[in-house]
């Protein structure tokens, strides 16, 4: 059973069972309440001992936050200086005692100059307590991914700043270069029948790599391979093998390889139409009686 009784009510009923008791009891009540202040006592010191102690805890997380926000603004300040990217939210990882910073990417380098129908990349980037870079991941914002884990691996060996700039930089040019490739791509399959290594529509991971079958009139199907680099460097797209029907000799069509692969290309509707033309000029094509369709001579 239990009894709300004010202080100066408890006050008053010691007082009475004091005056009431005999004084063996009256000498039991005033010891239990002896005790019970200096238990009282105790009880404030140990909680006073253990608000010092929070507070120094609190002090040095606040110290700690406060290296966090001077770090942070140092590094937003060196990211945004980048074309194309802004910082949009920093979270300060608790349990961990990490970092997760969201930075987005603008293809075309600005946020106002951006296309309607071009894909935002939005980075994520996690840091250990210690700052250094621990993971990465880049979505677009149609809900599919880049892989970018070579990009991460060579930023995870790099001192900071250097990390975090690299690792947005190569981020930005994948975005850049997702974008291209598939204007390229749709250009290409508007004049050739193209199959993908991996089906776009059935994955949402866009590859760094991917390789094309293009089919050309001449009877001969080409295996395209598109790097990571497409189309900003030379030679970032090239012939991986040509196969051909019609009485095609394999000479002839490791000879075309070898002479297209060393213009080095990066340009991938460029590269199959100037492949095209040199089939063409191998062994011109004529039109079938029957079909009309282009043929070899026999």
């Amino acid at each position: 059973m239990e009894f709300d009784l004010s202080a100066d009510q408890v006050d008053a009923t010691f007082a009475v069972a004091m005056a009431a008791a005999p004084a063996a009891v009256r000498a039991m009540l005033q010891d239990a309440r002896s005790r019970a202040l200096v238990d009282g006592q105790v009880s404030l010191n140990a909680l006073l001992e253990s608000l010092e102690q929070r507070s120094g805890e609190l002090e040095a997380e606040a110290s700690k936050m406060e290296q966090i926000r001077e770090w942070y603004s140092e590094r937003t300040s060196e990211l945004e200086q980048q074309a194309g990217v802004k910082v949009r939210k920093v979270e300060y990882l608790r349990g961990q005692g990490g970092m997760l910073i969201t930075v987005e990417i603008f293809p075309t380098g600005t946020e106002d100059a951006l296309e309607e129908s071009e894909d935002i990349g939005v980075l994520q980037i996690t840091l250990t307590s210690s700052m250094k870079l621990k993971d990465a991941k880049l979505d677009l914002a149609t809900g599919r991914s880049l892989d970018i884990s070579e990009a991460l691996t060579a930023a995870q060996a790099m001192a900071a700043p250097v990390d975090l700039k690299y690792l947005t930089i190569e981020c930005g040019r994948r975005v850049r270069s997702s974008i291209i490739r598939q204007r390229h791509i749709k250009a290409l399959q508007e004049r050739y029948l193209v199959a993908r290594s991996v089906p776009h529509q059935l994955t949402k991971m866009v590859p760094a790599t991917e390789t094309l079958l293009v089919t050309l009139a001449p009877g001969v199907v080409v295996r395209v391979h598109v790097t990571p680099e497409y189309p900003f460097t030379p030679a970032s797209v090239c012939v991986l093998e040509l196969v051909g029907a019609l009485n095609w000799r394999s000479d002839e069509l490791r000879g075309v390889e070898r002479q297209i692969n060393a213009e080095q290309h990066h340009d991938l509707v460029s590269l199959v139409g100037r492949l095209d033309s040199v089939l063409r000029d191998v062994d011109p094509m004529i039109d079938d009686p029957e079909t009309g369709n282009p043929i070899r001579k026999a």
